[in-house]
């Protein structure tokens, strides 16, 4: 199945306030009721999705990627013109498939033109 936690009950601040090691995913969520994609990271997104739909229950996971956490803020660079507010982008579906081909080669986002 891939998940971290499957049926998370440990949450990500006890993990970390633990030091509890494990591998950060890389994760994007789509917000239903605005169209809007959240690109962020934690070591369990499926619990991350989870606090999100406690504020905004139109939330869902739509990919994530183990390993590759650390290229969070090269995805929010390239998509700089795209972005609304913290970790929240107002992409295209095609840019979302994009960015998940990307990932799923292990790819950092190339150079993007001005």
């Amino acid at each position: 199945t891939g998940e971290l936690l499957p049926n998370a009950k440990i949450s990500e601040e006890f993990i970390l306030k633990n030091n509890i090691k494990t591998e950060e995913f890389l994760y994007i969520m789509k917000n239903k009721f605005d169209g809007r994609y959240k690109i962020g990271r934690s070591v369990n997104p499926k619990y991350r999705e989870n606090t999100l739909q406690s504020q905004q229950p139109d939330i869902e996971l739509v990919a994530k990627f183990k390993g590759l956490a650390n290229d969070e803020q090269a995805w929010h660079n390239y998509f700089i013109k795209e972005h609304c507010r913290g970790e929240w982008f107002n992409l295209t579906s095609i840019q979302v498939s994009f960015m998940v081909s990307k990932c799923r080669a292990g790819e950092k986002p190339p150079p993007r033109k001005p």
